[in-house]
């Protein structure tokens, strides 16, 4: 778990002038959970937004959870139990039931924000946000589950593999295989810096089924293994 990281949110008023950009933010927040807790929202949170396990929730309005690092798991009526990993996101519709939390095993820092507003609507109308298919896929490990992942957002968004291809290196500057691969390997650095997991626990929650194969990918992307990686940063990071 991050140690410089404690948990927050913040809930907005609506200002009516934000309409007019056709979305409203309504809250965001930062949810940890130390390996061995299963952390799900605080009672302290407004009425709807709070849940227990058990008895999941149902919001009404629309919701993005990312896993930042560490492992988890989510329900919906649509999905089943599914398995979370570092990079996956949720996106959630009105109306959804659904829960989710963190894998003792491994804990986990997951980012959310919730928004309403006419451009959501009018992609749900449209079929982009599809409440029985919430989950998206970021975690990466081997290239063939990499393209699988990325055939799943593309028929979300509806446009051709070439088109999205060129869209997306337009505003990347990268393919979406060298800018997950980028998310992935800084989202490691910073777990091999914040938190106590070892190297394969690392590898396991960022979606890597061989320590090996991560630590040979951290290597030639940082010059460094990842335990020299975490042995340099600790000599250095009070200098």
């Amino acid at each position: 778990m991050e140690k410089s990281i404690k948990e927050f949110y913040r809930y907005l008023a609506i200002d009516p002038r934000d309409r007019a950009w056709g979305v409203s933010v309504t809250g965001a927040g930062y949810q940890p959970a130390a390996p061995g807790f299963n952390a799900v929202p605080k009672r302290r949170h407004p009425p709807g937004h709070a849940y227990v396990w058990e008895a999941g929730r149902v919001l009404s309005e629309y919701a993005l959870v990312v896993v930042g690092h560490g492992r988890g798991e989510f329900d919906s009526r649509g999905t089943g139990l599914v398995t979370l990993n570092a990079g996956d996101a949720i996106l959630l519709v009105p109306g959804t039931w659904h829960r989710y939390r963190a894998d003792k095993a491994t804990g986990w820092g997951s980012y959310w924000v919730h928004f309403q507003g006419d451009v959501p609507d009018r992609l749900r109308a449209a079929g982009t946000l599809l409440p029985e298919r919430p989950v998206v896929r970021g975690g990466a490990d081997e290239e063939s589950a990499d393209t699988r992942d990325i055939a799943t957002i593309i028929d979300q968004c509806g446009m051709s593999r070439t088109h999205f291809f060129r869209v997306f290196k337009e505003q990347t500057g990268r393919s979406p295989h060298q800018y997950r691969l980028q998310f992935t390997m800084r989202r490691a650095g910073q777990m091999l810096r914040d938190s106590r997991l070892s190297v394969k626990e690392v590898a396991k929650a960022l979606g890597f089924e061989s320590p090996f194969h991560f630590s040979k990918l951290f290597k030639h992307k940082t010059g460094l293994s990842p335990r020299d990686y975490r042995d340099h940063w600790q000599r250095n990071q009070g200098s």
